[in-house]
């Protein structure tokens, strides 16, 4: 009854707002309020610099490599500013942040850094510790991936004068003989008019959408008109400056090149002021709209209430509140409930880890000569038998995986400590979107329960032996959507991951992955961690559950007499549905839990395959493990309502 008297109060007291608001929104506006100026950028903490022997460039994205395992102090937020092989500034990115836990993470770049020799690394906050523990150098824990060598285009260039230097005896009977030298222009000049060339185009873009925004509010649009007006005089005088140079009709002896060099100092000051210009315009924009919020058609809204209407919604919220607590205090009993079925063995819950199945599907076949990896820094086994290596750590030639060693992850329930022989994996997952996860359609089928509903289970992306960091990210809570005919299910996510880059999809012909060197990314599992098969192939005292790679390639099975490469076999979805597929064979051990493991390129990265089972004796022949490939994915993708299921 209490309830129900509160109830009514708040809804006179909410009926009596909407009338004020209603009537205030016919008002004139109140005097708008002074525009505080923008706050200036986060002071750097420190700044680490890292030189490289010739010029990179990054594309379209860059991984940070960071490995603070040793260090007290932890990474936040940061921005990174690139230099050409001459000093000038080639590119910059935003503050972006690292995650707590994170190791290697993918940023997309908005435009191309191209030509850049060196790179400050500007570190503005840190999660945990101090700066004065945070490392001085960036070489022993800082690295970044993704960056290809540049080669500046090669100039038009007026064709040399090729000159012979006399002999003694030409110079004797030619006293007046002149030796002739031939100008050159020095390359540094061409490569730092492309430089200057190339930053130009974000000033344009940056702008662009700084006017987009202004259109919202009720600043002085000139100066960005202004604006545009300058960049296009930059643009142009770089233009007259590159022809200068490397026209077909330079006369190369005629070239000041102290003068090229003042003017190329001269436009990339210009170059700087206006980069400068455009942030404090987008600062003032930040500003007003911050202070002025306006609705969807660009109208602003008065927040400007009387002291009579506050006090009113400060009483109700006050009354919402006591009902909010009388309901959480009946719900605490329903919790305790909840709790003592899931100990029964009931379904799971939302807060309650299931147990561990007393099932694990045999998704997999080891082979002796493909290792199970854990990433370690140290060596694997204290016997020697596998030892630290550039593919355990994911570097050297094979740092080109860590973009996608990031997006795999291990479905069931977020980590908690370090990983130890009670953890399981029910599969394998990785992104292939920001909101979408693709997996086996038998793990839906075996464990579907744990993944959707009220248990809300969903992706860790770490589980890394002697880890214990997490990063666990739940499903929506719905079923996933089953691609027909295939073993493939792809879950929605309840939020973006933006920390992470998707595995993309790309058809590749079948026939080409005949003996592809490739590498498996999974958690495989078993009830039976001392197994002596797996001594040879695991660490000592292993602990399954966790992140681990494993090398192969892909081969043709004895029982695969057909021209095409792969073997048909029948899909047990367990639920309820079997249906024919074709499969391509591979020998990188998997095992139980690796069910949904991407299949990659060992050079390149690329998505080969996805891998759903293993049998020991195939079709009667030689053992095998099992994988779609990536261009029947490719064209089940077509078939595929992507404004229904990717919505």
């Amino acid at each position: 009854m209490t309830q129900s008297y509160i109830a009514r109060i708040w809804l006179i007291l909410s009926s009596l707002f909407i009338v004020f608001a209603q009537a205030s929104a016919q008002m004139p506006p109140t005097e708008a309020p002074s525009i505080e100026a923008p706050q200036a950028e986060t002071a750097p903490l420190t700044e680490l610099t890292i030189r490289y022997n010739k010029p990179y460039q990054f594309q379209s994205a860059y991984s940070v490599i960071y490995d603070n395992t040793n260090q007290p102090a932890t990474l936040k937020d940061f921005k990174i500013i690139f230099y050409g092989p001459s000093g000038v500034k080639v590119g910059e990115t935003p503050v972006e942040r690292y995650p707590r836990e994170g190791q290697t993470i993918s940023y997309n770049l908005a435009d191309p850094v191209v030509g850049f020799q060196s790179v400050n690394f500007v570190v503005l906050s840190l999660h945990d510790g101090n700066i004065a523990d945070f490392p001085q150098s960036a070489n022993a824990f800082l690295a970044l991936n993704e960056m290809s060598e540049y080669v500046p285009p090669e100039p038009v260039k007026s064709p040399k004068v090729e000159t012979v230097d006399p002999t003694p005896k030409q110079i004797k009977s030619s006293p007046a003989a002149i030796i002739k030298v031939s100008p050159t222009i020095p390359d540094e000049i061409f490569g730092s008019i492309d430089r200057l060339s190339i930053a130009t185009g974000p000033l344009m873009t940056r702008l662009e959408s700084a006017k987009k925004n202004r259109a919202k509010t009720d600043l002085d649009a000139a100066p960005l008109s202004q604006l545009n007006t300058r960049i296009d005089g930059l643009q142009t005088a770089i233009s007259d400056l590159q022809a200068r140079v490397t026209g077909p009709d330079v006369d190369v002896a005629s070239v000041d090149i102290d003068a090229i060099g003042q003017e190329i100092i001269t436009l990339t000051a210009k170059s700087q002021t206006l980069e400068s210009d455009i942030t404090k315009a987008e600062g003032e924009t930040a500003a007003w709209l911050a202070a002025n919020p306006v609705d969807p058609d660009g109208a602003v809204v008065n927040l400007f209430l009387p002291p009579w209407v506050i006090a009113a919604l400060a009483i109700g919220t006050a009354l919402l509140a006591l009902v909010a607590w009388t309901a959480f205090k009946s719900r605490i009993g329903q919790s305790e409930i909840a709790k003592g079925a899931a100990a029964t063995g009931k379904s799971p819950t939302r807060s309650r880890r299931p147990q561990r199945p007393s099932k694990i599907e045999p998704a997999g076949v080891v082979f002796a000569g493909s290792p199970l990896l854990a990433l370690s820094p140290a060596p694997l086994s204290s016997a020697g038998t596998l030892a630290a290596s550039q593919l355990s750590m994911l570097t050297g030639r094979y740092a080109v995986l860590r973009p996608a060693y990031a997006a795999v992850g291990r479905l069931g329930f977020a980590q908690e400590g370090k990983p130890t022989r009670d953890d399981y994996s029910l599969g394998t997952g990785f992104l292939i979107s920001d909101r979408h996860v693709m997996t086996n359609r038998h793990v839906h089928g075996f464990y579907g329960q744990y993944l959707t509903g009220d248990a809300r289970g969903g992706i860790e992306f770490i589980a890394e032996k002697d880890n214990d960091a997490s990063d666990f990210m739940p499903f929506n809570g719905e079923a996933p959507y089953l691609i027909p005919n295939m073993d493939i299910a792809i879950y929605t996510l309840s939020e973006s991951v933006t920390h992470r880059a998707p595995i993309a999809i790309h058809a590749v012909e079948t026939e080409d992955l005949l003996e592809r060197d490739i590498v498996v990314i999974g958690y495989p599992d078993t009830h039976k961690p001392d197994d002596p098969t797996l001594s040879e192939l695991v660490e000592d005292n292993p602990i399954f559950a966790v992140k681990r790679i494993s090398q192969g390639r892909v081969f043709r099975h004895s029982s695969d007499t057909d021209c095409p490469l792969g073997v048909e076999v029948r899909v047990d979805a367990c639920d309820s549905v079997d249906f024919p597929m074709d499969a391509i064979c591979h020998n990188a051990s998997t095992m139980g839990g690796n069910s949904g493991s991407p299949i990659l390129d060992l050079k390149t990265g690329q998505l080969l395959g996805v891998h759903f089972a293993g049998h020991k004796i195939f079709n009667a022949g030689e053992a095998a493990n099992l994988a779609m490939a990536v261009e029947h994915l490719n064209e089940a993708y077509k078939e595929i309502d992507v404004n229904n299921v990717f919505a």
